[in-house]
């Protein structure tokens, strides 16, 4: 695949993965309220919940008209927000605790399960497009 074309599929591929979650956190924001996303949580952690539904579209605009600055917040937001849903909902420990059997787990932490598949995706794609987007720029 060349690598214009590569590059053009995986941002709308990241594009089209970030529209989901965004209208997630906007319906449930309208429904429940700005900062309610776990109540029992620390207000920094409903902060930063809120804060993409901003975030992901802004990032899917870097993506398209300043693609290396969009890569840069787009691995920073994926790696942070793993790093917060794992502290705050700790779903391994609850997979391993006897509680839920592996379906139930699945369902009970799909958005979670559904985030770090496409923090993988993030991980490892990301590299590669700037790799491809240097190569393009020195051309």
């Amino acid at each position: 695949m060349k690598p214009k074309l590569f590059i053009k599929t995986v941002i709308i591929i990241y594009s089209i993965c970030l529209i989901f979650p965004t209208v997630r956190h906007i319906v449930w924001i309208v429904q429940h309220g700005i900062f309610s996303n776990l109540p029992e949580a620390d207000i920094l952690f409903n902060i930063f919940w809120d804060s993409l539904t901003i975030l992901y579209p802004v990032t899917i605009v870097l993506l398209f008209f300043a693609p290396r600055k969009g890569l840069l917040l787009l691995f920073a937001i994926i790696a942070l927000n793993i790093t917060v849903s794992i502290y705050v909902f700790n779903p391994v420990k609850f997979l391993f605790s006897g509680r839920y059997g592996l379906i139930d787990w699945a369902i009970c932490y799909r958005f979670w399960i559904a985030q770090v598949l496409f923090g993988l995706f993030v991980f490892i794609t990301v590299p590669i497009v700037w790799k491809k987007l240097k190569q393009l720029k020195a051309r």
